[in-house]
């Protein structure tokens, strides 16, 4: 039978219920998540990736250059160390 911590597995319930398994005092880290600063550094960070034309996840940003999606991180890498995506290492689909 299903508990009221099943219904939302990232919810506060089941991070108390699991916090003694890894040592860290979920209940400080939840009201740390969600204070006042925490809140104003989530708009101000949803504000840049608004202005580098970032709408989804996960998406790297490197010298403006953008890639999407966990399949394009070796190419952001790329660009990272050489400014470019180096030949035949590329993981992007072109249709």
């Amino acid at each position: 039978m299903p508990t009221k911590c099943a219904t939302n597995i990232g919810g506060g319930c089941n991070a108390v219920t699991v916090r003694g398994d890894f040592g860290i005092d979920f209940i400080a880290k939840f009201k740390d998540a969600n204070s006042e600063n925490v809140k104003e550094l989530l708009t101000v960070e949803t504000n840049t990736a608004r202005q580098l034309g970032i709408f989804g996840s996960p998406t790297f940003s490197v010298a403006r250059e953008l890639f999407w999606g966990d399949d394009r991180l070796e190419d952001a890498i790329s660009w990272c160390r050489c400014g470019r995506v180096e030949a035949g290492q590329s993981t992007a689909v072109h249709h």
